[in-house]
């Protein structure tokens, strides 16, 4: 029953004299004595959400069984039987005032107390007799005040209902007192909802805690005692649980259900050793057989043994690898593992003893102490990505070069095909401010000493006195500017520069609009000389299909899916040229470079250049200097991960070395552990999450 009514039915004769003898009392404040002389005007309360307990609407109890039942005796009815079976107070009341009643059977022998649950001045509610078969108290009839909680509210309103509890009212909400009051002719006041006498303690628990209104929901099954003597029940939300001896804990959300499904405290996990705790993405709860993890979807894992502890050590919820997806699994060799929601495990060999990261794809050999090759792992990165591009052009080339491409530094559109440029020339591609050299540069254009700079990109991205600075600098330098009057035009200036009058074998095509495909196809262009197009996605220019048709490439590749490029683009490039057309692509950026690796790179790298497909500027120097060396390859990964796709192409390409390009901004320290623990090898596919539970420690002894 919803406490705001729209219903106007006349009031009964009880009800207009409960009504005259509320006014009577309402300007008064009752002291011990005008509490006893008006106790049938008095109802109850508990604190209005007290510990952030979700009510939720259930059918109504049909009926409230004791003495004073019928709206003739001037009681007010109980709360569980006006809310939804929740023995917590109704939205649109609060806690106002309390009293109890001493050693109850209805609390083992403890005191009960029952607590006003008042109108919220705000509220509506109208005097009426509650609905049941056999509860008809009444309800927002009496207008009583008893004053021990919530006194900041100002005011007298209607008891709403009655809330009975076994716990005192202040163990709930700090602004009600410890004042006592007693009225004993309450003590066989009862519903049907509520606990009988002589109740357990889990029954008293979940009575305290709201019942179908708290956390943990209605009740799933019956009460169950285990035979070391504790107890516990499960609830549609989570379980209460007594160890033996012990107080009640209340275990609810998705932790409660996973350690519910898990059979609860006598299916192998044992009691809770503390509290559950939220952690990042869910919830843990120390268990005596280890740690139970939950997160919001439903997933779960139970850890034990080295690889809790392993999983601890790296910081628990709180690291890369995320909650548990799966428990402690038997793996091949003796081995356990867990997997987790990065798509990565931890696996433990006690033959060495040794706990090692591993992709939750990739299965362990059935050999011990055996474990998939890797590839040394570097980081090339300077304070900045201007700093970076300075790192890998000296890196790269230690002796100098006679070409450097300089591109700005923030705008990728011009920028875009400076990096076939450069690698076909077999330079490092550097970059500049709009209007000024960067010292990085400066000093990495001395250490190079080339003949020829070309800045790509026109005047409005990298400024006249930009190429001044440089030809100050490099005196006996050629430094010329290669742009147009789009990025589109820039592409199709630098793609003369590299083809020059040869015909050529392949051209590559990419999008305008954004700059992953460009960068996967630029090692590509550079290593064949060919050039890389730009288009619009849709449609291609007039000016590309004419530069195609010059060109006349005997194989023409589209860089990106059909999101990127259209199949009116494929339709527009195929009637300007005589040659095939094909396309490269994936279901996404790293996809689509690992394809481009795939199709066009060197078959056995001595080393692979990682850089993040979020940000162009890495990637450009780094597709400069893949394409412009000899058995060096680029791959793209996240800012805080290295995907799937590149994990495998990784395992294809089977490199020495794995180069990351960019600082911990660009890619985390998450992404280098990964990368050290990515398999340069074929290894047996695994599904995550899938094995036999291994053997969790055996539980502690009990009297």
């Amino acid at each position: 029953m919803s406490l705001v009514s729209d219903r106007r039915t006349a009031p009964t004769v009880t009800q207009r004299v409960a009504g005259a003898a509320s006014r009577v009392v309402a300007p008064r404040r009752p002291g011990r004595r005008s509490f006893l002389q008006r106790a049938a005007l008095v109802a109850t309360a508990l604190v209005v959400d007290p510990v952030g307990f979700v009510l939720r609407p259930q059918t109504a109890w049909a009926s409230v069984c004791g003495p004073a039942n019928e709206c003739s005796q001037g009681w007010t009815a109980m709360c569980c039987t006006i809310n939804g079976g929740a023995n917590t107070c109704p939205p649109g009341s609060y806690a106002a005032g309390w009293w109890k009643v001493s050693s109850s059977a209805f609390c083992n022998g403890g005191d009960r107390y029952v607590v006003d649950c008042n109108r919220t001045p705000s509220a509506q509610c109208e005097c009426r007799c509650a609905d049941g078969e056999c509860d008809r108290r009444r309800v927002c009839c009496n207008n009583f005040r008893y004053g021990q909680c919530h006194q900041e509210v100002p005011g007298t309103t209607e008891v709403v209902c009655r809330v009975v509890i076994c716990t005192p009212p202040w163990e709930w909400d700090e602004t009600c007192t410890t004042t006592v009051r007693t009225d004993e002719r309450t003590r066989d006041h009862n519903a049907s909802c509520l606990n009988p006498p002589d109740p357990t303690d889990i029954a008293i628990t979940y009575q305290d805690i709201g019942l179908v209104g708290s956390v943990v929901g209605a009740p799933v099954a019956e009460e169950s005692a285990l035979p070391d003597g504790g107890a516990w029940r499960a609830y549609e939300d989570g379980v209460l649980v007594q160890p033996p001896g012990g107080s009640v804990q209340v275990v609810a959300g998705p932790v409660g259900v996973a350690y519910r499904d898990r059979g609860g405290p006598g299916a192998g996990l044992g009691y809770p050793t503390g509290p559950a705790e939220a952690v990042t993405g869910g919830a843990r709860l120390p268990v005596e057989a280890g740690v139970l993890y939950a997160g919001a979807e439903g997933m779960s894992g139970w850890l034990h043994g080295p690889v809790a502890a392993a999983y601890d050590q790296r910081g628990g919820a709180s690291d890369w690898l995320g909650l548990p997806i799966s428990d402690v699994l038997e793996a091949p060799g003796g081995r356990v593992r867990a997997d987790f929601a990065s798509g990565w495990s931890l696996v433990h060999d006690p033959s060495v003893p040794e706990t090692r990261l591993l992709p939750a794809t990739v299965e362990v050999s059935s050999s011990a102490g055996r474990w998939p090759s890797t590839a040394s792992v570097r980081r090339l990165s300077g304070q900045d990505r201007v700093g970076t591009a300075a790192v890998v052009a000296a890196d790269v080339h230690p002796d100098g070069a006679a070409l450097v491409v300089l591109a700005a530094a923030e705008a990728f559109p011009d920028a875009l095909a400076g990096g076939s440029l450069a690698a076909a020339g077999g330079g490092p591609v550097l970059l500049v401010g709009g209007s000024a050299l960067p010292a990085a540069t400066a000093d990495a254009l001395e250490r190079l000493g080339p003949d020829r700079v070309v800045v790509v990109g026109g005047a409005g991205v990298v400024a006249d006195g930009v190429l001044d600075e440089v030809r100050e600098l490099l005196p006996d330098a050629s430094v010329v500017r290669v742009a147009g009057d789009s990025r589109i035009a820039t592409a199709l200036a630098v793609a003369e520069e590299v083809v020059g009058e040869d015909p050529v074998e392949v051209a590559f095509v990419a999008s305008a609009q954004d700059f992953p495909d460009a960068l996967s196809a630029s090692p590509a262009a550079g290593r064949l000389g060919a050039p890389l197009l730009l288009t619009e996605p849709d449609r291609l220019p007039a000016a590309v299909g004419e530069a195609l048709e010059r060109f006349a490439p005997s194989r023409v590749v589209l860089v990106g899916g059909t999101a990127a490029l259209t199949a009116q683009v494929a339709d527009d490039v195929q009637r300007a040229v005589d040659g095939s057309v094909e396309r490269v692509a994936g279901p996404g950026r790293h996809d689509t470079a690992a394809a481009m690796a795939a199709a066009f790179g060197p078959d056995r790298p001595d080393r692979v250049l990682v850089a993040t497909g979020d940000g162009f500027a890495d990637a450009l120097s780094a597709g400069a200097a893949a394409g412009g060396t000899t058995g060096v390859q680029l791959l793209l990964a996240s800012r805080d991960g290295v995907p799937a796709v590149t994990r495998a192409a990784i395992a294809d390409l089977r490199p020495e070395e794995l180069v990351m390009v960019g600082g911990p901004a660009a890619l985390s320290p998450a992404v280098a552990e990964q990368l050290a623990a990515t398999p340069t090898e074929q290894t047996t596919p695994r599904e995550p999450g899938q094995g036999e539970q291994a053997t969790p420690p055996p539980l502690p002894a009990r009297r």
